[in-house]
């Protein structure tokens, strides 16, 4: 299993070349066994990409969680469940796995 890393250099977003990027997450999406291999890879970081920075800690405690429950209702989850649908997951699978990133991206990761 490769380790997947995705870097934009500052030539791809100027040229806005995106083929980097596309080619790494078509080889993540390229059969359903590699998509469930990698599902909780990078949640938390790119989530962070769709997130204004810079904020007090008080402000980003409300904007962000105002800003992130907008974004998995309305496109993260729909898209999650075509997915999950895609590689096979169960309702209860799918669930739980809905339950699991609402509590890693709203509370952080746990130490184990």
């Amino acid at each position: 299993m490769f380790s997947p890393v995705i870097v934009v250099s500052r030539s791809e977003v100027e040229a806005r070349d995106s083929s980097s990027v596309l080619e790494t997450l078509r080889a993540l999406m390229a059969s359903p066994d590699t998509a469930r291999q990698y599902s909780a890879l990078g949640l938390q970081c790119l989530a962070h990409c769709f997130l204004p920075p810079f904020l007090t800690a008080e402000a980003r405690q409300r904007i962000h969680r105002e800003q992130l429950a907008e974004l998995l209702s309305k496109r993260w989850f729909p898209a999650m469940n075509q997915v999950c649908e895609w590689v096979g997951f169960s309702e209860v699978q799918i669930e739980t796995l809905t339950n699991r990133s609402v509590d890693y991206l709203f509370n952080g990761p746990v130490a184990a």
